[in-house]
């Protein structure tokens, strides 16, 4: 697989991409591979190292799976297994 192209812009409108949130996203990782990082998410450089290192593994979980309903599954399953994100919806109101 070797090492992702990484690239910089602004915002996800900047490479064609809709953003259908209210905030900016820090990251992603792309159908390809390549991660793409958002400067106006991104509040400091540690923000940054911790985006890169987040969506590498988003990265690495894909290429284990090849269905992306697969992904969706295991990432949720992960998500869940953590104690904090289960409260999550018990301690912080829905936007």
């Amino acid at each position: 697989m070797g090492a992702p192209t990484v690239q910089v812009v602004a915002r996800p409108e900047d490479i064609g991409l809709v953003n259908p949130f209210a905030s900016v996203p820090k990251g992603m990782t792309l159908h390809d591979g390549s991660i793409v990082l958002f400067s106006d998410g991104a509040e400091s450089a540690v923000d940054v190292f911790r985006t890169v290192c987040h969506e590498l593994f988003h990265r690495g979980s894909k290429v284990r799976v090849e269905r992306n309903a697969d992904y969706i599954t295991k990432m949720l399953t992960i998500a869940y297994a953590d104690e904090t994100v289960r409260a999550w919806p018990t301690t912080r109101p829905w936007p």
